[in-house]
């Protein structure tokens, strides 16, 4: 999966959750939009499968399970 892609990604979920609260809630949102495109953007790989991501998604992007899908990832 491309950076590009896995950045959309990104940018689509933090527009769902800055819609599910107030001021704070989009704040959060748009720090892990700029932590997430920092990560992408710098190929911080570590950073961006371990913080950035859920274990769940790692291992369908993957197709591995556990610490293997991590790895992977990274």
């Amino acid at each position: 999966m491309s950076a590009r892609h896995l950045f959309v990604g990104a940018l689509v979920s933090a527009g769902l959750l800055a819609g599910c609260g107030g001021a704070d809630s989009e704040k959060d949102a748009q720090q892990v939009v700029k932590d997430f495109a920092t990560a992408v953007n710098e190929r911080d790989g570590k950073r961006f499968c371990t913080e950035l991501t859920t274990r769940s998604y790692i291992e369908r992007v993957t197709a591995a399970q556990g610490d293997a899908a991590v790895k992977r990832c990274e």
